[in-house]
């Protein structure tokens, strides 16, 4: 019988550890190892012990802590828990018990007397806390748990208090290099366009290709970094309301990003004038904002979109609510990545590491429309493609 018998012993101590395994292996018992209380949460509700020894000085979750839960549990209050520890002080069998323990034996372990002990608990044997023992016992142990979530809370405040300031640290770092960053290449970029129009020289044909890519480069790096400062810009609500028309400036955008889809044999299909008449759409919005966030996932859905693939841009009112939808053709996502795609600077896997960007442009999105009090909805399906759509308030305060 007790070859098929599991006991989970939850123990942080290594020679503690082996001396138990040993003493009930050589009866057959499966041992189960957990080195702390949140291994042995995790173990419990996989293995689906028959009996749980365990130490009360454990790190993390606690014995009487882990005890508490277990009880708590359906799945597992009827698995009997079996406190093996050093505390042996008045009182330590007791609060063990009012945890709700079924048995307490103290270290250390007897070899000769422990595979019976065991026995007698998963064949039914309960330790009882004495009828007078009871309520003074359970209102010290809940003066403990009490007190043990007061000192977890003050340390997630410190806590949180800590990651508040190093999130500032990180912000007012980004924005000053990226500030340091875009001076210096602003003027890289002035002379190259000075070169490339010979106004400080004849220019050959090498030397005009080599001057191209620098361009090129030096665009794309200091588009980053505009991206990167305008990302703190959003955080800090630096944004300037007006009425203006949603329609024109999405026909625009889509005009001046006309030929990078053509580059890449990419279809642009759009959406934006009911019946081909150019009425406006006007909202109140930050222009600069909204044409970003836009641009940015156009661009999105262009490079994860291979050549010959198919983008429409669609934009539509709905009661109060303006919508600008862009479906591609492209690789898709999971659905289990949807909020980590609007993470800073992430990527899903290492098969897109060939696409260019820095992993912004679904951030600043999300933070202009909730700085105009909107969404940025997603819908994807893995091989199929994704529709992403701004979704913004007609009348934003």
């Amino acid at each position: 019988m007790a070859g098929s018998t599991r006991v989970l012993y939850i123990e942080d101590n290594h020679d503690n550890q082996r001396l138990v395994r040993r003493v009930l292996a050589t009866r057959g018992y499966q041992i189960i190892i957990a080195n702390d209380g949140n291994e042995g949460w995790k173990s419990a509700q996989t293995d689906r012990p028959d009996l749980i020894l365990m130490d009360i000085n454990l790190p993390g979750l606690n014995g009487y802590e882990l005890t508490t839960k277990f009880k708590a549990t359906p799945q597992l209050a009827d698995v009997p828990i079996v406190a093996l520890t050093a505390n042996t002080t008045p009182g330590d069998r007791e609060r063990a018990l009012a945890a709700g323990c079924d048995g307490y034996i103290s270290k250390p372990i007897d070899p000769r007397a422990l595979p019976d002990l065991v026995a007698s608990y998963i064949g039914g044997t309960r330790e009882l806390l004495e009828t007078a023992e009871a309520p003074s016992v359970m209102r010290e142990y809940s003066q403990q748990l009490v007190g043990r979530l007061e000192s977890h809370v003050r340390e997630l405040e410190h806590a949180n208090t800590r990651l508040t300031r190093l999130d500032q640290a990180k912000n007012d770092f980004l924005a000053t290099i990226s500030h340091e960053l875009r001076t210096p290449l602003t003027v890289i970029h002035g002379y190259l366009d000075l070169l490339n129009m010979q106004a400080l020289g004849p220019v050959n044909d090498g030397q005009r290709e080599a001057l191209e890519l620098m361009k090129r480069n030096s665009t794309r790096l200091l588009r980053h970094i505009n991206d990167l400062i305008y990302l703190q810009q959003v955080r800090s609500n630096q944004m300037d309301f007006a009425q203006a028309d949603l329609r024109g400036l999405v026909q625009s955008i889509c005009n001046d990003m006309q030929s990078t889809f053509g580059e890449k044999n990419q279809t642009l299909v759009r959406n934006i004038y009911v019946g081909g008449i150019q009425t406006p759409l006007m909202i109140n919005m930050d222009v600069h904002g909204v044409d970003n966030a836009v641009r940015h996932l156009l661009e999105n859905a262009s490079q994860y979109t291979n050549a010959g693939g198919v983008i429409q841009v669609s934009v539509y009112q709905d009661d109060q609510l303006v919508r600008v939808s862009i479906r591609d053709n492209g690789v898709g996502i999971p659905e289990a990545d949807f909020e980590r795609i609007f993470e800073p600077f992430v990527r899903l896997d290492d098969t897109l590491a060939s696409v260019g960007g820095a992993g912004l442009g679904l951030v600043i999105a999300k933070h202009v429309a909730e700085a105009h009090n909107g969404t940025v909805a997603v819908e994807s399906t893995v091989g199929v493609g994704s529709t992403f759509t701004l979704q913004l308030p007609v009348n934003h305060q």
